[in-house]
C-alpha cells in the first residue's frame, strides 16, 4: 500500500505491515466466526452464543486502526470531511435518511418476512449485531480496501458482508445482502462515517422482528 495509492484515494496508508498484518488477522477471525455462526449456535446457547459473537465482532472493529480516519472522531469521520463540519453533518444526516427510506420502502415490497421471534433479548441482539456487523464491515474493512479506492471499498465490504450470512440464510439471500451491502458502502463513503450505515441496519433489523 504504497503513499501514491493512498493520497491519490484521499487516505492515508497504514503505518507499517505489521499493522496491516493485525488488521488482517482481526479480520479474518471476524470472518471464520460469523461464516461459523450456525455451528457454534448449535453447541450452546444461541442468545450467549450471539452475545459474544457480536460482542467480539463490536470490539474488534472499533479497536483496531482504520487508514483514513481521524482517531477520536465521533463516527471515524474521514479528513476529508474534516475541514467542512457543518455541511459534513448535514450530508452524513441527509445520506443516513435516505437509507433508512430506502429498507423501509424495500421491507413494503417484499413483505414482513419475519426471521426471529419479537423477544426483548432479540431485539436487543439484533441491534447489537446491526452495529456490530458495520463497525466490522464498514469500518474495519471499509478502511483497510479504501486508500484503493472507494468503488473496491464499496464493493469488496459489500461482498465480504453477503457472504458471511450464506451458512446462517441460505444462497437465497446472496444477492439481498450484496445489494444491501452496496448500500452501506454507498453510505459509509458518502457520509464519511461508519454510523450512517450502521443507523439504516438497525432499522432493517428491526424491520424483519417487528
Amino acid at each position: 500500500m504504497t503513499a501514491r495509492v493512498a493520497a491519490r484515494a484521499g487516505s492515508r496508508p497504514y503505518s507499517s505491515r505489521s499493522e496491516q498484518a493485525v488488521i488482517l488477522g482481526a479480520l479474518l477471525v471476524g470472518v471464520v466466526a460469523l461464516w461459523s455462526r450456525p455451528t457454534l449456535i448449535a453447541l450452546a446457547d444461541a442468545p450467549l452464543v450471539l452475545a459474544v459473537l457480536f460482542g467480539g465482532l463490536l470490539a474488534l472493529g472499533l479497536t483496531m486502526p482504520v487508514a483514513g480516519v481521524v482517531d477520536g472522531a465521533v463516527g471515524d469521520v474521514d479528513q476529508r470531511t474534516t475541514t467542512t463540519p457543518k455541511p459534513a453533518a448535514a450530508r452524513a444526516v441527509a445520506v443516513t435518511a435516505i437509507g433508512v427510506v430506502a429498507v423501509c420502502g424495500a421491507q413494503l415490497v417484499v413483505g414482513h418476512a419475519h426471521t426471529a421471534p419479537l423477544a426483548g433479548r432479540y431485539v436487543f441482539l439484533d441491534i447489537v449485531a446491526a452495529v456490530a456487523e458495520e463497525a466490522f464491515f464498514r469500518r474495519l474493512l471499509f478502511g483497510l480496501l479504501r486508500p484503493y479506492g472507494a468503488t473496491l471499498a464499496i464493493v469488496g465490504s459489500a461482498a465480504a458482508f453477503a457472504v458471511v450470512h450464506l451458512t446462517t440464510y441460505g444462497a437465497w439471500v446472496l444477492p439481498l445482502d450484496f445489494a444491501v451491502g452496496l448500500l452501506f458502502g454507498w453510505q459509509r463513503e458518502a457520509s464519511g462515517t461508519w454510523i450512517s450505515p450502521a443507523i439504516t441496519h438497525v432499522v432493517a433489523n428491526l424491520l424483519v422482528v417487528w
